[in-house]
C-alpha cells in the first residue's frame, strides 16, 4: 500500500497518515527568527537517563505553523524490551506522533535523541546514524523550534 515506511533502525516503522488527517493535529514547531524567543532549559525525560539542553520558542504570539502531514511511529516489542521499555505484550508499540509543518518533508530525530541512541545511553535504542543524518537534524533544529506548552 505504500502508506509506511523503514524507520532509524529495523523495528521501528513510520506510518504516514493521510494529508486530510492532518487539519485535526496542531503543530508544535515554530520556524525561528529574529523575533523568536527562545529559552533552554536543563531536563531530564525520566529518572536514569542523563540530562540535557532542552530549547523551546516561548513568545505565544508566534504563529504555529501549519501541518501538512501527521506520521505514526511504531516500534516492536522486541525494540522496546532492549531497554524494557515497552508498556504492552502487542507486537508493536506507538512511540510518538509527528505533526511535520508545511514546507518540510521530513522531520529530521533530534540530536539529542541519535546521541543517545548511537551512543547506547540509557533511554536510547541502538543505532548508528550517517554524517548526513547528523548534519540535516542539526541544520532542521537550527531552523525550528517546538513551542513551550
Amino acid at each position: 500500500m505504500g502508506f509506511f515506511r523503514k524507520g532509524y533502525r529495523d523495528g521501528v516503522v513510520i506510518v504516514e497518515g493521510t494529508h486530510a488527517m492532518a487539519k485535526h493535529f496542531i503543530c508544535p514547531y515554530v520556524k525561528i527568527d529574529n523575533n523568536t524567543i527562545l529559552k533552554a532549559e536543563w531536563v531530564k525525560r525520566r529518572k536514569g537517563e542523563e540530562p540535557y539542553i532542552q530549547i523551546r520558542a516561548r513568545n505565544p504570539e508566534v504563529s504555529r505553523l501549519k501541518a501538512k502531514k501527521i506520521e505514526f511511529i511504531l516500534y516492536r516489542h522486541n525494540v522496546l524490551k532492549e531497554n524494557n521499555e515497552n508498556t504492552t505484550d502487542a507486537e508493536w508499540e506507538l512511540v510518538s506522533i509527528h505533526a511535520i509543518p508545511e514546507g518540510v518533508d521530513k522531520l529530521p530525530i533530534g540530536p539529542v535523541t541519535m546521541m543517545r541512541n548511537q551512543l547506547q545511553l540509557p533511554g536510547g535504542t541502538a543505532a548508528h546514524y550517517s554524517s548526513d543524518d547528523w548534519a540535516e537534524s542539526v541544520r532542521f533544529w537550527q531552523q525550528y523550534a517546538s513551542l513551550e506548552p
